[in-house]
Formats: structure tokens, C-alpha cells, sequence
């Protein structure tokens, strides 16, 4: 006498690529937005030089790229080429897209204690939308 095998059924789950990729489409204008928002609100991230040529890109601009690419775990040549498709840079507040170089010498930059800053802003935010108390 033995006991029946059940059969193991191998559920997949059906994934709905159009509603997945509307998500993450805004998912991605929400971090922009607020991000602008709360950046808008600090002082500038670092003293600008009197010396020397002028600034070629707004230096919140580019720790705006700078979160996109630590978000989107890209390299600097990954976070120019998202920059450049569907023209994503002028939506960040470049009038040219920064190179790699440029985004390297900004987070060289750029305190790392702004970052945190803005990263507790960002997650606070989100918390608050989801109604999540910690």
C-alpha cells in the first residue's frame, strides 16, 4: 500500500510585459521628479571656482545623473548612453549630455554626505506614498 505521488505542478507566473514596463517607466519619472524637487530645495553641492572656464553642465543636474546611475547600477559609460536615448539628459536639466568623464570628475565631487542626504529625503518620500511607517 502506498501513498499516491501527487503530481507537482509547475506554476509560472504569466507576466504582463506592457503593465511591467509602464511601472517601471513611472517609476522612473517619480524618482526624477521628486529627486529635482528635493535638489531644488538644497544648496549647490559643491563651490564653484572663480577661476577656470565655466561650469558646462549645472553641477545639481549631474548629482541627478549621479542617482540615476546609482539606482540603474550602470557604469559611466552606461548612465552617457541611457542619458543620450529618447534625449533623457534635457529632461534632467542639461541643454548637452554629459560625457563619462564629466558624471566621473561630479561624483569625485560631490560629498558623499549630499548623496545620503538626499537619498533619506528620497526614501522618506517614498515611504510616506505607501504609507509605510518604520
Amino acid at each position: 500500500m502506498g501513498c499516491k505521488k501527487q503530481k507537482r505542478i509547475d506554476r509560472k507566473l504569466q507576466t504582463n510585459w506592457k503593465v511591467y514596463n509602464l511601472a517601471m517607466k513611472n517609476e522612473d519619472a517619480w524618482f526624477i521628479r521628486h529627486a529635482m524637487e528635493i535638489l531644488d530645495g538644497m544648496p549647490e553641492p559643491w563651490d564653484e571656482n572663480a577661476m577656470g572656464r565655466p561650469l558646462k553642465h549645472p553641477p545639481k543636474s549631474l548629482v541627478l545623473a549621479l542617482l540615476v546611475k546609482v539606482k540603474h547600477r550602470k557604469t559611466y559609460r552606461g548612465t552617457e548612453s541611457y542619458l543620450r536615448e529618447d534625449d533623457r539628459y534635457l529632461k534632467l536639466g542639461f541643454t548637452t549630455p554629459p560625457g563619462k568623464s564629466t558624471l566621473q570628475e561630479a561624483m569625485e565631487k560631490v560629498p558623499e554626505s549630499y548623496l545620503e542626504d538626499v537619498e533619506q529625503r528620497l526614501s522618506e518620500r517614498l515611504k510616506k506614498r505607501n504609507n509605510i511607517s518604520l
